[in-house]
């Protein structure tokens, strides 16, 4: 998918800066600077639609260049704490695949979200850093049954 939805993209909108896709999502990062364009973006992205496959997203996500979309820990985090409401985007009755189970009458909804931090509130959102912590390991400081899986 990223080999022709990113080139695509890229040329309608110049903030996007990288894309990853897993099953039916696609996660976008994008620089400073999308702002007004990211809705339009997502929805370019929710029904872009190739000769060979069809239309394959059914979920789309924008998130800061902050985020590493390759890591769906790391998005969820983005989603957690920088949706808004507002920043929802459903297509209804878009052309489903072929065989889609969620389909009617070939058709399904689509949602995209702008999981951006919004302009002018960046510190608001500035994501913590401790010095060494990716070698920290919590396994010496805290009781087993505290601990969730570690990366």
């Amino acid at each position: 998918k990223e080999v022709t939805l990113y080139p695509y993209l890229k040329e309608r909108y110049p903030f996007v800066s990288r894309l990853s896709c897993y099953g039916n999502t696609c996660v976008i990062a994008v620089s400073k600077g999308g702002g007004e364009y990211i809705r339009a973006m997502l929805e370019d992205a929710l029904r872009y639609t190739t000769v060979d496959r069809g239309s394959f997203n059914k979920f789309a996500i924008a998130v800061d260049e902050d985020i590493e979309i390759s890591d769906r820990r790391d998005v969820e985090q983005a989603l957690y704490t920088r949706l808004r409401p507002e920043s929802i985007v459903v297509l209804k009755s878009v052309r489903a695949n072929q065989g889609e189970p969620a389909a009617i009458n070939g058709k399904i909804d689509k949602i995209g979200v702008d999981a951006t931090i919004p302009s002018g509130r960046e510190d608001e959102y500035r994501r913590p850093y401790i010095p060494g912590g990716k070698e920290i390991d919590l396994r010496g400081y805290l009781e087993p049954h505290l601990l969730f899986e570690l990366k």
